[in-house]
């Protein structure tokens, strides 16, 4: 029966690091977009600043 129990904790512990990773993914890319709209937008002001 212990271990069962110790098979179950393992699996959620595994989903939860899963989730985690995808979260930090998704985090991830987030910052990638924001970085790139934030360059997009200095390479527009230059051009209006000509």
């Amino acid at each position: 029966m212990k271990n069962k129990n110790a098979k179950k904790l393992e699996e959620k512990a595994k989903k939860e690091l899963e989730q985690e990773k995808m979260h930090e993914q998704m985090l991830e890319q987030a910052h990638q977009l924001e970085l790139q709209k934030n360059y997009e937008s200095d390479e527009k002001l230059d051009e209006s600043t000509e």
